[in-house]
């Protein structure tokens, strides 16, 4: 009878506590993979189109959203996103390895080129940026965003591309 017990309370501990591992992956897989940025709960992509609407009231919600929030978001991102959290790589790494899960992971310096280029599809609203962008051309630690930048400005400001290209 004792043995019973025994046995029974070492199965409801390892039941548990597989349960709490699981638990914990799922959470991990859930949070450490790259997601899409919401701005106001909608995609990126959605701003973008509402800017062309022609309601009038979509298409102002969508231009206040771009300069309050998505102009600064990617502005900070390329500036400032420079690192990837060593553990944070480590563990999406090891848990691709289990078998159901599949975590997208974008790198910092793909983070930053993908702000560049999502400024640039703004065009010239997306002017706020460019002395950002004029800064970034300096930057000779990534290669891939002094390659990114000239483009982008060419597409949101001409004339201070022309001008960044006759200064270098």
């Amino acid at each position: 009878m004792i043995m019973k017990k025994r046995m029974l309370r070492m199965s409801a501990g390892v039941l548990a506590g597989l349960c709490v591992l699981a638990g914990c992956t799922w959470v991990l897989s859930r949070t450490l993979g790259t997601h899409e940025t919401l701005y106001q709960g909608k995609s990126l992509d959605y701003w973008s189109m509402q800017l062309t609407n022609r309601d009038a009231a979509a298409s102002n919600q969508a231009v206040a959203v771009l300069y309050s929030d998505i102009i600064p978001h990617l502005t900070n991102q390329m500036v400032s996103d420079t690192n990837d959290s060593a553990l944070r790589v480590a563990l999406i790494d090891k848990l691709n390895m289990l078998p159901g899960i599949q975590m997208e992971f974008v790198g910092a310096e793909q983070r930053r080129v993908q702000a560049v280029m999502d400024l640039a599809a703004f065009g010239p609203r997306a002017k706020p940026a460019v002395p950002i962008l004029l800064k970034l051309l300096k930057d000779r630690s990534s290669k891939e965003i002094v390659k990114a930048v000239p483009k982008a400005l060419k597409q949101i400001d001409p004339e201070a591309a022309a001008k960044a290209r006759a200064a270098h």
